[in-house]
């Protein structure tokens, strides 16, 4: 990990007439029970991950900068310059490394929303209430681990994220659908691994109907683009 995670606030000024164009003019976009956000509580967002365009969609949700995990794949160039300035926290999808873990626990206990994407990269699916099986990241940072006391117990938001498109493009459709919280006390009695699973299990039903259990779609988004 490159450093702590920081919001510059000049790049969301510069950043914000965009955002304001893009949400009110280019896109159509619709929430629904955003009176479900929990407000002055620490809290984990656990929104399906469609596109690129998901962090500007949960930004219009809760109308203030957010924090993300975000695949240190991605930090490149000028895209990882921005995304260094704007919240994210580069991380190892595969192998979580504990300094990106812990930082993400002190954001949390500062009270900053943090978003965590449970499916840890882009499927493109058709619309509708479709996702992979779920890692176990948001119970990790919900719940903790063996040798852990966490003083601070975020709220697990499921959000939907329902695109008209694969592919967004002028005029799509995008409703955000807020899941009712979770919150991680219900599961303390547990031992630690089998309290992240059950997390996990009630968390994944709420981002979903239908899983793809398919082991075929290692890297989803550049088989999709290499069939399109």
């Amino acid at each position: 990990m490159s450093g702590p995670a920081r919001v510059s606030p000049w790049l969301v000024a510069v950043l914000r007439p965009i955002h304001w164009f893009l949400i009110r003019c280019y896109f159509r976009v619709s929430v629904r029970h955003q009176e479900k956000l929990p407000v002055g509580v620490p809290m984990i967002l656990a929104p399906t991950h469609r596109s690129k365009w998901d962090s500007l969609m949960l930004t219009h949700l809760t109308g203030r900068p957010l924090y993300y995990l975000a695949s240190r794949n991605n930090f490149n160039g000028f895209q990882g310059w921005v995304m260094s300035r704007m919240g994210c926290i580069p991380i190892n999808v595969d192998h979580p490394g504990h300094g990106a873990m812990r930082h993400c626990r002190i954001l949390i206990e500062a009270g900053k929303p943090l978003v965590v994407f449970p499916e840890a990269t882009i499927y493109y699916y058709p619309p509708h209430h479709v996702h992979t099986p779920l890692k176990h990241g948001v119970a990790w940072l919900a719940i903790g681990g063996r040798r852990e006391s966490l003083k601070t117990l975020p709220l697990v938001v499921p959000i939907r994220l329902v695109y008209s498109d694969l592919r967004l493009r002028f005029r799509s459709r995008i409703e955000i659908i807020v899941g009712d919280p979770i919150d991680p006390a219900t599961y303390r009695k547990l031992p630690p691994r089998d309290a992240r699973r059950a997390l996990t299990a009630d968390l994944s039903p709420r981002l979903g109907e239908i899983v793809n259990d398919s082991l075929l779609e290692r890297f989803p988004a550049t088989e999709f683009f290499a069939r399109s």
